[in-house]
């Protein structure tokens, strides 16, 4: 299963959200409607990619080959997600795994990303 990041659509909406006074919580939304249509990018640089929304799509799209999360519907609004900037793509890809009770996540950045040093 791929979750894709908010790449520099989130990074645009880091941007304007001081310039503009959003909230945090709109910010949040809006970050996670780029990783969305960072999926659309994906999906049509990539189309053997197989679109998924629910776990239920995840699990039968992946059993076909590799899922590409679309996580607008699992992730907007949903009350163990804070509406924050702590909530990046990676923790994301976690509170998916978990949800899916995957055996494993990895996380693959884009070259040059900035990596948080272990624990």
């Amino acid at each position: 299963m791929v979750v894709p990041g908010g790449g520099a659509l989130a990074d645009q909406v880091r941007a304007v959200q001081p310039q503009w006074g959003l909230s945090d919580a709109a910010a949040h939304r809006m970050a996670l409607l780029a990783m969305e249509k960072m999926a659309h990018a994906m999906l049509d640089l990539a189309p053997r990619l197989k679109p998924a929304r629910t776990p239920a799509e995840l699990t039968a799209a992946a059993a076909k080959g590799a899922a590409l999360w679309f996580p607008a519907t699992m992730t907007l609004g949903h009350a163990a997600i804070a509406e924050s900037w702590d909530v990046t793509s990676d923790s994301l890809a976690l509170w998916l795994a978990a949800v899916l009770v995957a055996d494993r996540l990895v996380l693959v950045k884009a070259p040059g990303a900035p990596l948080l040093p272990a624990p």
